[in-house]
């Protein structure tokens, strides 16, 4: 690129720009989560038009963004590891241009981390008469909104005849 000044008619010579610049990004596209496990998620998007080598910043956050979980990937996923189990997590993405300017967030679909299963009580059997008994199990790190299915038989094969508690 070349430039030059005009001032009353006088034109002066060219000076020639070295200096480059970047155009901006286009906003990545919303992508469905996969991989959920007990503690981690992989977050997925479109790259829409971005050539190879865009950086994508992604965050992830239980909280409302208050923290979060961060990185700056070329890929079009990103895994976050660190999550606690059964607990509803949103995600973003936006894109990075070679300046480093970047655009517009990206909400992605939020989604739950598995519940961990549950770990066996001390004592898991309790009240125990003829007709019924209480089971009680540990919890394991989920938290206290954490649903858990009971599942009962009177043979050893759980589940060829048996009843169920939600």
């Amino acid at each position: 690129m070349r430039v030059r000044s005009l001032y009353a008619g006088l034109i002066s010579g060219w000076t020639t720009l070295t200096a480059s610049t970047y155009t901006l990004t286009s906003t990545p596209a919303s992508g469905n989560p996969s991989a959920i496990e007990i503690s981690s998620i992989t977050a997925t998007w479109g790259t829409n038009t971005n050539p190879a080598g865009t950086d994508y910043e992604f965050q992830a956050s239980s909280d409302s963004y208050a923290t979060t979980a961060s990185s700056v990937t070329q890929l079009a996923q990103a895994t976050v590891v660190t999550l606690s189990s059964n607990t509803n997590v949103t995600m973003r993405v936006r894109s990075r241009n070679g300046d480093g300017l970047s655009g517009v967030w990206t909400t992605l679909p939020s989604t739950y981390t598995l519940a961990a299963p549950p770990g066996v009580a001390a004592n898991p059997f309790t009240s125990v008469t003829l007709t019924s008994f209480t089971i009680s199990w540990n919890p394991n790190a989920n938290p206290g909104y954490t649903s858990y299915y009971a599942e009962i038989s009177t043979i050893s094969d759980v589940g060829t005849s048996s009843a169920a508690a939600g």
